[in-house]
């Protein structure tokens, strides 16, 4: 290969690498993405058309209850999904964090696995117990929520309707007492 050859090679070579680099510049000094503004929903019962409610009468701090109650979107009627990760299938999982003061997550009380554990609002943390996907099988707009930790499904206490009525964990069963909808 002539000398001429090998030069034009080496400055094509340094040109390639030097435009790499700039690209690579460029990569790093991409700006960061703004934090988004948490989107917060009713979650609203099928058969109820009631919302989950975080009970004042409990202070609303860490250990308050779910109950069901009329709608008035309060913050203590506000939650937003928080993703936290993907399952193996890729379906989103999600905290549930009351929009209340304290921002509170949704958990099983008690690391429980029973049917009939009580709902409660605790800080939030990186436990299994506080995470919740979607179900499937829906009913026009409305999902059942399920618990990653026990595999139960959100439930309203005897598909009940009453103001106060117990938020709990129970076997998937495809009842009206088990499916949710978000409202803005």
């Amino acid at each position: 290969m002539s000398f001429s050859k090998k030069i034009v090679r080496s400055m094509v070579a340094v040109a390639m690498a030097g435009a790499a680099m700039i690209g690579s510049a460029v990569l790093i000094a991409a700006p960061a993405q703004a934090a988004t503004t948490p989107v917060y929903y009713k979650l609203v019962g099928y058969a109820s058309n009631k919302c989950l409610d975080v009970r004042r009468e409990d202070g609303g701090g860490s250990g308050s209850r779910v109950q069901l109650w009329q709608c008035f979107g309060s913050d203590n009627q506000r939650f937003t999904l928080y993703p936290v990760g993907k399952t193996s299938t890729g379906q989103t999982y999600f905290q549930i964090i009351s929009q209340a003061p304290g921002h509170l997550c949704m958990q099983v009380r008690g690391d429980s696995f029973a049917n009939g554990a009580q709902i409660d609002e605790v800080g939030c943390s990186a436990d299994l117990n506080q995470y919740w996907r979607w179900g499937s099988g829906n009913l026009g707009y409305s999902l059942p929520l399920v618990s990653m930790r026990t595999g139960k499904c959100l439930d309203i206490s005897g598909n009940s309707t009453a103001n106060g009525a117990k938020v709990q964990q129970w076997d998937c069963n495809g009842t009206t007492a088990q499916y949710f909808r978000t409202v803005t």
